[in-house]
């Protein structure tokens, strides 16, 4: 775990209620918590960001710091609902374009019929939130077919009012997703010029990093704020975990060994 704070720079969130924290932005979420750049965002409030240095799950799984951290610690998104919800944690301003977004995420692999709440759970990054809609990137790691026919997938969707799919990995893709318990890293880059076009390039646990890329179909302001969610199908508890989050403008990233943030 890098503590990338120290070298992008950070802008503290000025409102509890709206994200705030200006380009570049990153958490290690380090021994001193989250940073104070983020925001529980409006109408989807009710999730807890801490860090922690292990957790077991409900599955009983015991999730510990991804291979490469250094000081110990991660990011515990708690999400307690009274039904099907999302939880989520915003940073960024309205006008921010084009950036690239990068972070781990634990991708846990579960066997959830319908109606249990394992069975729709995903975990992921958001992009573009403004009082148009947002966009969403989420890995859902449910092998059970009668849910998922293709099985595990990951998506990038856009919402204007409904979810439009604009990018779908899984079984029956090229390339296609093979789910494995662990620490993903993933990276959502957005073009400077056409900010709308996006390259997804997700490093799994094991095996060679997939690159894949798409555009956003609807017609989405593609500005907003950025950030980490969480969502499940059903009432109950659920915790995900992230971990080394950052935001940069793609154009930085383009001229900037980005390995240094990774």
């Amino acid at each position: 775990m890098k503590k990338l704070t120290a070298i992008l720079g950070l802008a503290l969130l000025g409102a509890a209620s709206v994200a705030t924290a200006a380009l570049p932005f990153s958490d290690s979420f380090g021994s001193t918590g989250p940073n104070a750049g983020w925001s529980d965002a409006d109408t989807f409030t009710g999730g807890v960001l801490t860090t922690v240095t292990t957790h077991t799950d409900h599955r009983s799984v015991t999730i510990n710091p991804p291979p490469g951290n250094t000081d110990g610690f991660f990011g515990r998104l708690q999400a307690t609902t009274p039904g099907a919800g999302t939880r989520w944690f915003l940073a960024g301003e309205a006008t921010d374009t084009a950036y690239t977004i990068q972070t781990k995420v634990y991708g846990p692999v579960v066997n959830a019929p319908s109606g249990e709440l394992d069975a729709f759970w995903y975990m992921g990054i958001v992009f573009y939130r403004n009082v148009g809609g947002y966009g969403r990137l989420h890995l859902q790691f449910n092998t059970n077919t009668a849910v998922l026919a293709n099985g595990p997938r990951l998506r990038v969707q856009t919402s204007t009012g409904g979810l439009t799919t604009d990018l779908l990995l899984d079984s029956t893709t090229s390339p296609a997703l093979v789910p494995t318990e662990g620490w993903y890293t993933v990276k959502l880059a957005f073009e400077t010029a056409t900010p709308r076009n996006f390259t997804l390039t997700l490093t799994p646990p094991t095996g060679s990093p997939i690159i894949a890329t798409g555009s956003i179909k609807v017609a989405h302001d593609p500005t907003g704020t950025f950030g980490i969610f969480t969502y499940h199908d059903a009432a109950g508890d659920r915790s995900t975990y992230f971990d080394d989050f950052s935001a940069i403008s793609t154009a930085a990233a383009d001229v900037t060994d980005w390995m240094a943030y990774e």
